[in-house]
């Protein structure tokens, strides 16, 4: 199944989200996959070189607001709701230090956000 183009940036490479996969995650495989910086994907989004840097930090516990989601699934061809559906429940509380299960993640190599719940 092909992700449809962004019509902003059509020569932008289409990532789609593993299962349970982080938001943190998948921002940076869209990132690697196109050869961004944070500070890059954040320009292209119109917003401060660090703001996306902030997404990608569980432990700064930052999320996009309405107009950013709109922007970053309009680039990425991702639905909003997909996007949101990544993050972990902002009542839940955070393990600080990004948590991994090795056998998992040589299983099939993505973060997934349950990790950090765990």
């Amino acid at each position: 199944m092909s992700q449809p183009e962004s019509p902003l940036h059509p020569w932008l490479f289409q990532v789609a989200p593993y299962p349970e996969e982080s938001f943190s995650h998948f921002l940076g495989r869209f990132r690697h996959a196109n050869c961004l910086s944070s500070a890059q994907l954040s320009t292209l989004l119109g917003q401060r070189s660090y703001i996306v840097s902030y997404w990608e930090s569980p432990s700064r516990q930052r999320r996009p607001d309405e107009a950013q989601l709109a922007q970053l699934s309009q680039l990425t061809g991702v639905a909003i709701a997909r996007l949101q559906s990544m993050w972990s429940p902002s009542a839940i509380r955070l393990h600080w230090p990004t948590r991994l299960c090795p056998d998992c993640y040589a299983e099939a190599p993505w973060h997934r956000f349950t990790w950090q719940r765990a």
